[in-house]
Order: structure tokens, then C-alpha cells, then sequence
């Protein structure tokens, strides 16, 4: 029951607060129509003046299938790591302190790609964002290791393919730490779809690597941003508890 009861509390952490159907009588421009002029669902895929496929817009989750969720690959002391981390997440989870939530966050929720020729942004409504630069560089060999990793893309046709590392390690995947390479592969498949892709490597914490993926909905809504503390009501009594549970074990 814990366990279920912290992992629904992650997705809602990591799901960014938006509104619906914001601006409706607003002509969008550059929305692909029928004649009859009604969104063209099957229209293809819209490319950038360099060729390359367009991943601009505002994106929603819209389910998972892979690995996500299978712990088989996690070593014997990850599975115990994750299961102390998992009772003590609304006290030491990332989140709950109000720090960013790194990988984690990658996957679910809304976001907004913002793309140019030499670097893509992804904004997240919790006020955090990545860099992915597409310019040709090589990822570093030792740069000050961050909550969102240092993410470098190269084009395999039509597909971004993302290679991160140099995470912190205290905001992880499923308990990976330092050691974690992500790679991340955006497919433009037409208009309204975005298939997102990852593969997840830590040789400390799994036994191999595993993948999950997640296609993406086009939206026409906004992201709203959100802040931690903002109405946070909660943080005093997980303090207190905190304080209270250092009190008993003195």
C-alpha cells in the first residue's frame, strides 16, 4: 500500500498543473487543415527550415509501455535502497524538499520543446528546464555533475537521438545514482504525435539496461507554472514529524 501510495504521489509531483482549454476562439496559426477546415489529424509531420523534423510545441504524456515499472533488472541492495526510499519519500524524496526531480521528471506530464538549430530547450512547469545541444559537441568528459545531466543530440533521420550523463546522483531513476546514462530518442511521427523514447543504464544499480516508451499528444493548451512552496501546507507537519522522529531516536 505504501508503495502504491508514494508512487501516485510521484506521478502528481512530477505532473506539471495545467489549465484546459485556454484562448478558444484564438486562431492558431500554422495548424495543419482539412478543406473543410477542421484540424487535419493525419497530417504529416512538419520539418524545420534545416530539413530536420519539428519538435516544437507543448507535449502531453499519453500512456507507457517497456520497463517502467519492472524492478527485475534492479540488483539485490537497489531493491532494498528503493523500498527504504519509497517509505521515506514523503520525507527525503527530491520533491518534498522542494528540489528538482532530475530523471524522474523526464518521463509523464506536460512539456514544452522549444527547438533551434544548435540547442533545444524543454520547459517544465516546476520552473526547471533542459539544455540539449545539437551542434555537433561531445559530451564532457567531467563537468560539474547537475540535477538534469549535461545532454548533448545528433539527428538519426528523423529521430533525436539524446545522450545525458553527469547527474548528481540525488535525484535518480528507480535508484540510480552518478553513474546513470540516459538515452532519449524523440520521433516526430506525424502532427499531434511524439513518441518518446529512453533507455536507462547504471552498472552500480541494474543488472541491464532497460526501455520503456511514451507517446506524446500534441497540445493547445498552456503549461501553468507551479512553485514548491506556494500553498505548501504540508511542509510544516513533514518537518514537525521529521523533528519528532530525530527526538524518539535520541
Amino acid at each position: 500500500m505504501k508503495r502504491t501510495l508514494a508512487t501516485l504521489f510521484l506521478l502528481a509531483s512530477v505532473t506539471p498543473f495545467a489549465v484546459q482549454a485556454q484562448w478558444l476562439t484564438l486562431d492558431k496559426p500554422g495548424i495543419p487543415r482539412t478543406p473543410d477546415g477542421k484540424p487535419n489529424l493525419a497530417a504529416p509531420a512538419p520539418r524545420t527550415a534545416d530539413g530536420h523534423a519539428e519538435l516544437t510545441g507543448l507535449w502531453r504524456s499519453a500512456g507507457t509501455s517497456g520497463d517502467l515499472r519492472d524492478t527485475s533488472k534492479l540488483q539485490a541492495w537497489a531493491l532494498t535502497a528503493m523500498a527504504a526510499h519509497e517509505k521515506n519519500y514523503y520525507k527525503d524524496g527530491p520533491h518534498m524538499q522542494c528540489l528538482p526531480t532530475g530523471p524522474a521528471g523526464f518521463a509523464g506530464g506536460m512539456r514544452r520543446i522549444v527547438q533551434s538549430p544548435t540547442v533545444i530547450a524543454v520547459l517544465n512547469g516546476d520552473l526547471t528546464y533542459r539544455q540539449i545541444f545539437t551542434d555537433g559537441r561531445e559530451l564532457e568528459p567531467d563537468p560539474l555533475p547537475i540535477f538534469m545531466g549535461y545532454s548533448v543530440g545528433r539527428w538519426d533521420g528523423d529521430t533525436l537521438v539524446v545522450d545525458t550523463t553527469n547527474f548528481n546522483g540525488r535525484a535518480g531513476v528507480r535508484g540510480s545514482g552518478e553513474q546513470l546514462h540516459l538515452v532519449e530518442r524523440f520521433t516526430r511521427v506525424d502532427d499531434t504525435t511524439l513518441l518518446y523514447e529512453f533507455t536507462v543504464d547504471d552498472p552500480t544499480v541494474f543488472t541491464k539496461p532497460w526501455s520503456a516508451a511514451l507517446p506524446m499528444t500534441k497540445s493547445t493548451d498552456r503549461i501553468y507554472e507551479y512553485a514548491c512552496h506556494e500553498g505548501n501546507y504540508a511542509l510544516p507537519n513533514i518537518l514537525r514529524g521529521a523533528r519528532e522522529d530525530e527526538r524518539r531516536r535520541q
